[in-house]
């Protein structure tokens, strides 16, 4: 969750997002349909790291809610399952390969 949204991991849907300003009416705002089954979802400023079993990790810009664009993909070797963002770095639970670290600190990315 970030501001008013949640950003959910949907499994062969991709990524929901929904507005729970009023909890009582969430309103889906938008989604994103990624290539693999979406596992775990972090927020790093305005982008949604999403893990997406063989899809590896996925990098959407949600600025936008009702548009997400897919802006860079990370492939792990076998099936992203969870991430987790802290400070500035990415850590993606991959199946068989174990733990992948990514530095989010690229010109573009926010801080």
């Amino acid at each position: 969750m970030s501001g008013s949204y949640a950003y959910v991991a949907n499994g062969s849907y991709g990524l929901k997002v929904i507005n729970v300003d009023n909890p009582s009416t969430p309103d889906l705002r938008g989604t994103y349909n990624t290539s693999g089954i979406s596992r775990g979802v972090a927020i790093y400023g305005h982008f949604a790291l999403v893990a997406d079993g063989a899809g590896g990790l996925r990098i959407i810009d949600v600025d936008n809610p009702k548009t997400q664009v897919l802006s860079a993909t990370y492939d792990t070797p076998d099936y992203a399952w969870r991430v987790r963002v802290a400070k500035n770095f990415a850590y993606v639970a991959d199946e068989g390969s174990g733990l992948h670290i990514i530095d989010m600190t690229i010109p573009d990315w926010p801080e």
